[in-house]
């Protein structure tokens, strides 16, 4: 069992490096629910093989046994005030955190990107289905506010994403902010098969 589980690891930590590394090369991830499925596979499957290697000890326990202090690790950072204890949060989260999907429907999902703690706010990023288990990115904006959409709100084709939203504006003058109708036209990107 324990061989079984190894290359079992082994194999999912070298599908989510590729799958990294499409995203960032070719723009084309897994399914978002298909990945964290494997992450949260490969996450459990350290754990249990820290616990299998403990009698008789063998060294690679001691990579395995990352797996079962990093929840502890992330509650000491979520307790680290300042600067060091977001570093520590923003490594943790990245790897493990499910994506922030803000829009979706049959065609497009736009989600949230995490950037970390310490980033400016807030990135978007527009994915379209491909193939029923991968995305293609195909637009990228970023905004001032943390933006909900709703689907009633946005208009998409080839060239562009059109979304309307009520936006709140400060006028200096009298103090106070109002309400503002808005339209942001994004240019998507399409590439070639």
């Amino acid at each position: 069992m324990r061989k079984t589980l190894l290359k079992f690891h082994i194999i999912s930590v070298s599908f989510l490096i590729v799958n990294f590394l499409c995203g960032i090369t070719f723009d084309i991830n897994l399914n978002y629910r298909i990945a964290l499925l494997v992450k949260i596979l490969f996450y459990l499957s350290g754990i249990v093989l820290f616990f299998l290697n403990l009698k008789p000890f063998k060294k690679i326990a001691l990579y395995f046994l990352f797996y079962l202090i990093s929840p502890l690790l992330l509650f000491l950072s979520i307790l680290i005030d300042g600067i060091f204890g977001g570093i520590l949060i923003s490594f943790f989260v990245f790897f493990i955190s499910p994506p922030d999907v803000r829009f979706q429907d049959e065609n497009i999902k736009i989600y949230k990107v995490h950037s970390g703690l310490l980033a400016s706010c807030c990135q978007y990023e527009i994915t379209q289905n491909d193939f029923l288990v991968f995305e293609k990115k195909i637009g990228e904006f970023k905004f001032e506010e943390n933006l909900q959409f709703e689907k009633s709100k946005i208009n998409y084709n080839d060239k562009k994403l059109t979304i309307k939203m009520l936006l709140k504006e400060y006028n200096a003058e009298t103090e106070n902010y109002y309400a503002k109708d808005s339209v942001i036209n994004i240019p998507l990107k399409r590439y070639s098969r």
